[in-house]
């Protein structure tokens, strides 16, 4: 006798495979689920996270959306939804899903990381490096967001104390792209 498919069951499988990059077969599993729960707002949220991974940001915008409305309290689908906003190109929206994340959970780095993007993008820098230096307290090896504070000081005009920020990007993670890009910048600066 086969075990019935509970949602419970459906996701771990989903999750599963997503966490394999399998994206065809996780969102197949999804859409299953869905069949079976039809709007059940975790399925929409991993169809979301899917179709991000696949670099379709408008889609996982939507099912992030769509699941923001059944999960109000869960701070990852607003980070989420926001990651797919800025992806979009639509900093003043991101910005509202990360300022949601952050009510939910305040001490979120990756939030404070991309809030910083989406107030960057939007040349609010003095906001920025505040929400850069926020996400840093709360993860001190965050090279994303110590790169990120590096490159609003560079904007802002402040090429020394980029600078600063920048080599100590680079001393976590010696390879890392954009440090590199930015560090270069800011010796030119």
């Amino acid at each position: 006798m086969s075990t019935p498919a509970t949602l419970e069951n459906l996701l771990i499988e989903a999750q599963r495979l997503f966490s394999l990059h399998d994206f065809p077969a996780a969102q197949a599993q999804c859409q299953h689920a869905l069949s079976l729960y039809p709007g059940e707002p975790n399925v929409l949220h991993l169809l979301g996270a899917i179709a991000a991974g696949q670099g379709q940001a408008a889609r996982a915008a939507a099912y992030f959306e769509v699941a923001a409305k059944s999960l109000p309290e869960n701070p990852q689908v607003f980070f989420n939804l926001g990651s797919a906003q800025l992806s979009l190109g639509n900093p003043v929206a991101a910005q509202a899903a990360f300022a949601r994340a952050l009510v939910l959970r305040s001490n979120f780095p990756e939030a404070l990381n991309n809030l910083g993007c989406a107030l960057e993008a939007q040349n609010q820098f003095v906001a920025a490096q505040v929400r850069f230096e926020q996400a840093l307290e709360n993860a001190p090896s965050f090279v994303d967001a110590r790169a990120n504070l590096g490159r609003v000081l560079l904007r802002a005009g402040s090429p020394e104390a980029a600078k600063h920020q920048l080599e100590l990007a680079l001393s976590m993670a010696p390879n890392h792209v954009s440090t590199l890009h930015y560090l270069g910048l800011s010796e030119k600066g």
